[in-house]
């Protein structure tokens, strides 16, 4: 139950707001900025201060402070009721509206245009002399890690994406489930005395292969060089995800995209390196900052 300054809970006000209202007056999605509406999904999806500011690119003191305007703009207790927030926003736009069956599957959260976000799966274990999953799981962690600090894609939560280890479902199943757009799923494989580590970047609304990546190691070196793997894996994603986020926004109508594919086809018209895209870029631009400020 919510309970708001005066003390009084949210049940016996129940009957003056609909499920889209905060505990608070009005629509919980007029009471918070674009930037808030995206802290509000991330720590209900139960991220902590410095797993948002991680996502965010900020630091865990900026995230607290934005946590805590959160909590009191929606007139709730803590991080839970904030939550549930949320979920009502959804139960309640669900049951008012039907999505739009040509929109785009976004999996992406709040703020700059509900930037797309990420999975990092967990990694398979494919050796077949000794288990090598304690090195597969600490380059899953380190590489959620490392996508984190990529501000431009929001990361799922470890523990929500290693929920899926040793399940067999669709990946389109997985990205509507975790709210990601984009997947990466690999493996590790042992062989004697070299280490195989292969990486893919799947679209998760199509199931479609974006990039494959192999690398292959002693195992000797794989182990005492984990952290330059896990930038050479980085290295080829992060231009993987945003040339293909530009080419997306460059193939649909102007009037139909939101701040953060106006952004990203920008970025596009930009790369052309011609006057007249750089006059569209430009006019692009100065309409992604008149309508996010932030």
């Amino acid at each position: 139950m919510f309970r708001g300054a005066t003390g009084r809970t949210a049940q016996g006000r129940e009957s003056q707001r609909g499920p889209m209202q905060a505990a608070g007056t009005g629509d919980a999605r007029e009471l918070l900025t674009p930037r808030q509406l995206e802290v509000l999904e991330l720590l209900a999806r139960g991220l902590t201060n410095r797993e948002i500011a991680g996502v965010l690119g900020i630091s865990p003191g900026t995230a607290k402070v934005h946590v805590s305007a959160v909590i009191e703009a929606l007139d709730v207790s803590n991080r839970t009721e904030a939550a549930m927030v949320l979920h009502e926003l959804r139960a309640g736009a669900d049951g008012e509206q039907k999505p739009d069956a040509e929109a785009p599957s976004r999996g992406g959260v709040p703020g700059f245009g509900a930037r797309p976000a990420i999975a990092i799966l967990p990694f398979d274990d494919l050796s077949a002399e000794s288990p090598d999953a304690f090195f597969a799981d600490a380059l899953v962690e380190d590489l959620t890690t490392a996508m984190a600090a990529f501000r431009w894609f929001p990361v799922i939560a470890r523990n929500s994406a290693w929920s899926y280890r040793g399940r067999a479902l669709e990946m389109t199943q997985v990205s509507q489930e975790l709210g990601a757009r984009y997947l990466v799923e690999g493996s590790v494989r042992r062989s004697k005395d070299r280490v195989r580590i292969h990486v893919q970047l799947i679209d998760g609304t199509s199931g479609e292969h974006l990039l494959a990546e192999k690398l292959d190691r002693p195992l000797d070196e794989a182990l005492a060089l984990q952290d330059e793997i896990v930038e050479s894996i980085v290295g080829a994603l992060a231009p993987t995800l945003l040339r293909v986020e530009g080419m997306r926004a460059l193939r649909r109508p102007v009037a139909s995209l939101d701040a953060w594919e106006r952004f990203q086809r920008a970025m596009g018209l930009l790369a052309r390196y011609g006057a007249a895209e750089g006059e569209q870029a430009i006019a692009l631009l100065d309409g992604v900052i008149a309508d996010e400020p932030e």
